[in-house]
């Protein structure tokens, strides 16, 4: 099952926003987005498996997070999954990449009695199960990892591209909850990048313990003026605490 399928499976909000939103027609993919650790080739396995993307001279940093970003254009403006793309889109959809910099540089777990060899090991093991306790003391400092930790390469959110966005904002807010629902709506310093996304799905994640309910993925809605390409660091920062 490819990711953008298995993102697709039982997704409540997805299925919600393309009935209640958009009436059950397409809609238009703006980006892909993945969480990764260093030796992770999520990039690489789509620039190879679907060869249309391209690198963009583009990192953002976020620091609080502790993480880095780079976006993959399909330059040659290919559906992502050709006759197999799902009924449910339609776009030339690029690829949003942010990498975990690693524990030795992360100022969040300083000074805490967090155990970093045991992070570590389930870096380096991704298939092994996680103790609930640890990913609970994770989580408290730095939620980018500790969703990474158990959703690893997963989607971490599909951004739908908009005409309208603050129609679409006022129609998504009635049928979902809003991350950062005071100000949920955020542009680039330009003023051409508009971005919002909804609050994440829960899922039931296996732990040592037993299985527990923790944040997922979610749905972004972006409006593009001008042509305007690439992402915002300052949008993208704040787009980053929507798995709270």
């Amino acid at each position: 099952m490819n990711h953008l399928r298995k993102y697709l499976k039982n997704n409540t909000i997805i299925n919600a926003v393309h009935t209640s939103v958009f009436n059950q027609k397409p809609m238009v993919i703006d980006h892909i987005a993945h969480r990764t650790f260093k030796n992770d080739k999520v990039s690489h396995n789509y620039a190879i498996k679907y060869g249309n993307f391209k690198l963009m001279n583009q990192r953002l940093n976020f620091n609080h997070h502790n993480v880095y970003a780079e976006w993959w254009d399909n330059v040659h403006e290919k559906n992502l999954y050709n006759e197999k793309q799902p009924k449910e889109f339609i776009g030339t959809p690029k690829l949003f990449i942010s990498t975990y910099k690693g524990l030795d540089v992360d100022i969040n777990l300083k000074g805490t009695s967090i155990d970093l060899e045991r992070i570590k090991f389930h870096i380096d093991y991704p298939e092994s199960i996680m103790p609930y306790s640890l990913y609970r003391k994770v989580w408290e400092k730095n939620q980018y990892l500790a969703w990474t930790l158990v959703h690893r390469n997963d989607i971490n959110h599909l951004a739908i591209l908009v005409d309208d966005i603050d129609d679409i904002c006022k129609k998504v807010a009635e049928i979902i909850p809003l991350h950062n629902e005071d100000k949920p709506i955020q542009v680039s310093e330009d003023g051409d990048l508009l971005q919002f996304s909804t609050k994440p799905s829960m899922i039931s994640k296996q732990f040592e313990e037993g299985f527990f309910p923790i944040p997922h993925n979610f749905v972004e809605f972006i409006q593009r003026k001008n042509n305007r390409r690439g992402f915002s660091e300052k949008n993208a920062n704040v787009i980053f605490n929507s798995t709270k």
